[in-house]
């Protein structure tokens, strides 16, 4: 509720804030500390976060409770080849 109402007398404030946890977010799902200039780059991190600034608030909140929902039960119904990988080192879906 502070968040909210924060937001509202401050929006430029809370996009900006938004933007650099959207970064954050990123380090984590590249596990740049890691992996930047090996196995991913910083083109397509800034890409992903390109992407994700012009999301609006709400599909960005509402995205997360996804990140924890099981689907694996979903799988059965696809009909058309697909590849489903997980990594064994993934920060965001634990």
């Amino acid at each position: 509720m502070v968040w909210r109402a924060v937001s509202s007398r401050d929006p430029e404030g809370h996009r900006r804030r938004s933007l650099c946890v959207l970064q954050r977010v990123f380090q984590n799902f590249y596990n740049t500390d890691l992996l930047l200039g090996k196995r991913v780059s910083e083109q397509a991190v800034q890409a992903s976060w390109n992407v994700a600034a012009g999301a609006s608030a709400t599909a960005c909140l509402a995205c997360v409770a996804a990140w924890h929902e099981d689907f694996r039960k979903d799988l059965t119904r696809v009909d058309v080849p697909t590849l489903v990988i997980q990594g064994d080192a993934d920060r965001i879906l634990l």
